[in-house]
């Protein structure tokens, strides 16, 4: 069960590409993240900005926890009446189960079930339990735990009216690694000398790298690396200058999985 993606690219795009616009004063339609299916950049006027991830390079081990919480099922109903709308409840690790229903009329839609459903669990659930209408979908119910009593178990009445999905698990594993991701900046000027050449701007983002970029990154839990290279270089046509500077940040890839509770076990010996 996956919760997050494990590095946050997009708003680390964003970040740099917000990095090099205001630090350069480059037009922002000129600075362009590169994706793998791009053949080549196009052209374009200078002065341009052109942002592509160099590299990422595994640091660590992966570490995993396991985290207890309380859970939540979420349960949605998905078609229209008449049928029975419930579920077998089962609180703890309890093989007994309560069935907590109501029986929806001809034609009722499913979010006129699911409130009658929400206000047959709030009067049948055990102490411990609460269920509310998920405010999110008109058509599902949240019952949760408590500190008490974290753990219960839910099996649908009817599947052909009724889901059951956890919405919280009671042990999600979180998973980490920490790794080093490097961004390069290429930047292309008409000016091969002075500071209207590409090093210029390269100059000024490295300057207010630490105040413009750093930050962003940091909320996203990457701290800055240093700087593995910054090159300028003017072609021998001398038409343009060209500069590549790479920035380097060292951070956590994280990610989750549940895993399923065990609620009961029971161990039987017969003798030979």
């Amino acid at each position: 069960m996956p919760v997050t993606d494990p590095i946050a690219l997009d708003d680390m795009e964003d970040a740099l590409w917000n990095w090099v616009v205001q630090s350069t004063g480059i037009d922002g339609a000129h600075v362009r993240v590169q994706t793998e299916r791009d053949q080549g950049e196009a052209r374009g006027p200078a002065p341009k900005a052109t942002i592509s991830l160099v590299s990422l390079v595994q640091l660590s081990q992966q570490g995993r926890s396991t985290i207890r919480q309380i859970m939540t099922d979420r349960y949605t109903v998905i078609a229209d009446g008449p049928g029975e709308v419930g579920v077998d409840f089962y609180p703890g690790t309890s093989l007994a189960p309560q069935r907590i229903s109501i029986v929806a009329g001809v034609g009722d839609p499913p979010a006129t079930s699911a409130a009658a459903l929400l206000v047959q669990l709030q009067a049948d659930l055990p102490a411990g339990y609460t269920a509310i209408l998920d405010p999110n979908d008109a058509t599902a119910v949240l019952v949760t735990g408590s500190s008490g009593s974290p753990l219960f178990a839910s099996a649908t009445a009817d599947a052909a009216l009724l889901t059951v999905t956890t919405a919280e698990p009671h042990l999600p594993y979180f998973t980490r690694i920490e790794c080093q991701i490097v961004w390069r900046v290429t930047f292309r000027a008409d000016g091969v000398s002075g500071v209207t050449m590409a090093t210029g701007s390269m100059n000024k983002a490295m300057m207010h790298r630490r105040t413009l970029l750093d930050p962003a990154m940091h909320a996203l839990g990457f701290r800055h690396a240093g700087t593995p290279q910054a090159t300028p270089f003017v072609p021998i046509t001398r038409d343009e200058s060209i500069a590549t500077f790479d920035v380097a940040f060292i951070g956590l890839a994280t990610g989750a999985f549940a895993a399923v509770a065990m609620r009961a076990a029971g161990l039987t010996e017969t003798a030979a």
